[in-house]
């Protein structure tokens, strides 16, 4: 969506017959789209324009639901300038070099996990991701979200990112065995969130799928095994991240500072 219809949308917000409570949920999902929009630098520049709109049109509503729009605002603002509320949930995808491995029947995983990101980012846009194979690279989730593979699977630099996002909980996203157990071990070890993970590799990788299953007891998460280029198996996948992105997150209340309106 271009700035342009976003401003669009939100003017027409105002004079929708609709009653408070659903016209303030609107006005909060039509901010948190401008989270999914990062990808496009031209978009940022038009952002500041975009709130000052949502701000004037503010007075239509009674107090509680400037408020309401007002906090929806404020957060979107943060997460398009890299803030992350803490304990919002975070996904975890290894994009090493593996992921792009074909099977027998020529399905990528990587392909599967893009196909997995577009649905997951219509109910869930703006929710952090960290991208990791032998560095890392965080994302908020879009549709249209795409990864590269290389390097290796180095899950102790993706772990150790969690401790910059304060999350309360993450989802990882893995087909393997991690470059150095120990280190990721170690790491996991040292954080409060509590870590599921998703084995998306071949269903006789036992070495991977027990490290995993192992890390996941350590951390009180959820362990699912989902070879995601079997078709009956995919859905799996979404369903199981949904499942989890659907758990209670902090409220717009914690944010740090002081919203203005």
């Amino acid at each position: 969506m271009t700035q342009n219809k976003l401003i669009k949308t939100i003017k027409s917000l105002f004079v929708q017959e609709v009653n408070a409570d659903e016209r303030a949920m609107t006005i909060g999902d039509t901010s948190r789209q401008l989270t999914t929009q990062e990808h496009n630098p031209a978009s940022k520049l038009n952002v500041d324009n975009t709130y000052h709109v949502i701000k004037n049109a503010f007075h239509q509503n009674n107090l509680e639901i400037r408020k309401n729009a007002a906090q929806q605002v404020t957060l979107a603002k943060k997460i398009a300038a890299g803030y992350v509320i803490p304990g919002s949930t975070a996904i975890l995808c290894d994009t090493s070099y593996s992921m792009q491995i074909p099977n027998e029947t020529g399905r990528k995983r990587i392909d599967l996990l893009h196909q997995a990101i577009d649905l997951l980012a219509k109910k869930y846009p703006g929710t952090p991701v960290v991208e990791f194979n032998s560095t890392t690279k965080h994302h908020h989730m879009f549709a249209g979200l795409r990864f590269t593979c290389r390097g290796e699977t180095r899950l102790a630099l993706a772990l150790g990112e969690l401790k910059k996002l304060r999350s309360e909980r993450a989802i990882l996203i893995s087909d393997g065995r991690p470059h150095s157990e120990n280190k990721s071990l170690a790491v996991a070890q040292s954080l409060t969130t509590q870590i599921n993970t998703i084995y998306c590799g071949p269903e006789d990788d036992m070495i991977a799928q027990n490290f995993l299953a192992k890390l996941t007891a350590m951390k009180n998460g959820q362990f699912t095994t989902c070879d995601i280029t079997d078709p009956r198996q995919f859905q799996k996948l979404t369903l199981t991240c949904e499942k989890l992105l659907a758990l209670p997150s902090p409220t717009m209340n914690q944010l740090n500072s002081k919203t203005e309106y």
